[in-house]
């Protein structure tokens, strides 16, 4: 109900208060199997709380506030674990907070989790890696 006038349009504070709500991943106690017909469901409200996490965390970036970016990036990342597009906000976090051990490990581990998964990261991530690691983006060919 929080997010039905949708995610973009939504004030810091409304998002704020869905992530609140977030205790884990969506239907996390149920058995692999259990509940088969609910995999869509469950899908749909990760995919949900993985925008509420990305925008809030943007919107509270673009005005200086790292800990509550920080906050909404990794509230979010406890119902969608490694994704992609949250730990690029948590990457893009902790560089404007000057945390360069931090963002060294989340590149590490985002980098990893795609060898690891045999997947290529979106351009949007790899261009947030290099420009966090490297302090600029390569030129591409």
């Amino acid at each position: 109900m929080l997010t039905a006038p949708g995610v973009n349009g939504l004030g810091l504070e409304h998002l704020l208060a869905a992530l609140r709500l977030v205790r884990g991943a969506p239907l996390a106690d149920a058995a692999p199997g259990q509940w088969g017909w609910a995999e869509e469901l469950r899908a749909d409200a990760a995919a949900l709380i993985r925008d509420v996490g990305v925008v809030a965390a943007r919107k509270a970036r673009a005005v200086g506030d790292v800990e509550t970016a920080r906050w909404a990036a990794s509230r979010a990342l406890v119902a969608a674990p490694e994704d992609e597009l949250l730990m690029v906000e948590r990457i893009k976090t902790e560089q404007q907070a000057g945390r360069t051990d931090d963002v060294r490990r989340l590149v590490h581990s985002v980098t990893r989790t795609a060898r690891t998964l045999g997947i290529d990261l979106l351009p949007e991530t790899v261009d947030a890696c290099q420009e966090a690691v490297e302090g600029r983006l390569r030129a591409r060919s």
